[in-house]
């Protein structure tokens, strides 16, 4: 599988990364989940805080996964080829959830004053957990296709 010097070190450090990744998205569903039942006021400010520090976070650790998942595919030959390309795959659903649904309704509940937000505050907060949750099953798809990638010499 590893021909390359610099392949196991690209491979294993993609697979890491997509853990985390995984990981975190996880952490942010079920915090959210659990956030369902704060008033509106509560729930805008805390949307609000974390909205900032991911969206200054967030864009390279989303990248950096999927460049070296990209990497790893052509690095490896056979079944963890396909593994990986797999994972590529979900890491790209993962990257047109964010940037198509989540980023335009993180843009708009900032523009929200925490206290007024619109009637359809629910049904925005409601429709950002449930791709969110998506995003979180195709980042969790990614990290076991390139584990399985990973394990996997011909």
């Amino acid at each position: 599988m590893f021909d390359g010097i610099g392949t196991p070190t690209v491979t294993v450090a993609s697979v890491i990364l997509a853990g985390l990744i995984a990981g975190q998205m996880l952490a942010i569903a079920l915090a959210n989940q659990a956030a369902l039942s704060l008033p509106e006021t509560s729930w805008t400010l805390r949307f609000q805080a974390e909205n900032k520090l991911f969206t200054k976070t967030m864009p390279p650790f989303l990248l950096l996964p999927l460049v070296g998942l990209i990497g790893s595919a052509f690095l490896t030959e056979s079944i963890p080829r396909i593994l990986f390309s797999a994972s590529c795959a979900l890491e790209v659903i993962v990257l047109v959830i964010t940037m198509m649904i989540e980023v335009p309704i993180n843009t708009q509940v900032d523009s929200w004053t925490a206290g007024s937000a619109p009637t359809t505050w629910i049904a925005t907060r409601d429709r950002w957990l449930r791709f969110h949750w998506l995003r979180t099953a195709a980042g969790a798809g990614s990290f076991i296709f390139a584990v399985i990638g990973l394990g996997i010499h011909p």
